[in-house]
């Protein structure tokens, strides 16, 4: 029992600076394999499953993060640090955009904190690989009168149309950008409001017969030994 509760201490940890320049080193590697996503796009994928509708497991967006089936690494110790640092990166969103949205951080930035473009581009196009895991289950945002939420998100996959033309890349990009935080931590709200809601009692449409009263259906005979009996 000891043991199990310090794994999720451990799980349930921050990441440190340190911890985030070895998730991007190992993403953004020069000879990461192909398939393999950029640390941002990464980024924006944990975001759209902790944020949306219903529950995917690991071994479902695993995959989309290494770009085949089982991860490949060559020390299989640094196998299990990779991966316990994502485990820890999904939780920390979660926890960041249930407990403390205002203090919500993405990873979009370069070192002087201006927008970078194409993170901002790569994390959006994360966030649709995660939202494609259970596109169905997200068709009532997209339907209802709320679905402009989104729109920084969209518009910043969008730009992918644009790489062109760098300067008005640039240009679309960064104001979108702008609006990714807000966005983000709204399309979570709104799953999460319908994720805990209370589930509504069920109501007959028609009172409950009897089984000694007459039924309904109109033959005089009694309910147990007509259609009660059925």
């Amino acid at each position: 029992m000891r043991g199990r509760r310090s794994v999720t201490a451990e799980l349930q940890r921050p990441l440190s600076d340190a911890d985030f320049d070895v998730l991007a080193d190992f993403f953004d590697a020069d000879d990461a394999p192909e398939g393999r996503m950029a640390f941002s796009m990464c980024e924006g994928l944990l975001a759209a499953v902790v944020s949306g509708p219903s529950l995917i497991v690991p071994s479902e967006w695993y995959p989309k993060m290494f770009g085949q089936s089982e991860p490949f690494y060559a020390d299989i110790e640094g196998l299990q640090d990779i991966l316990t640092l994502i485990m820890r990166w999904h939780n920390e969103l979660a926890h960041a955009l249930r407990e403390n949205p205002a203090g919500l951080e993405l990873h979009i930035g370069n070192e002087d904190h201006t927008i970078n473009a194409w993170g901002a581009v790569l994390w959006a196009a994360g966030y649709f690989q995660g939202i494609w895991l259970r596109i169905d289950d997200w068709e009532p945002l997209f339907k209802s009168s709320e679905a402009g939420m989104i729109k920084p998100i969209v518009d910043l996959a969008n730009c992918l149309e644009k790489t062109g033309n760098k300067r008005a890349f640039d240009r679309a990009a960064k104001k979108a950008a702008l609006g990714l935080v807000q966005a983000v931590v709204d399309v979570h709200d709104f799953w999460y409001e319908r994720r805990t809601m209370p589930a509504r009692p069920l109501v007959r449409s028609t009172p409950s017969v009897g089984r000694n009263e007459r039924c309904p259906c109109g033959s005089g005979r009694k309910y147990k030994a007509c259609c009660g009996s059925r």
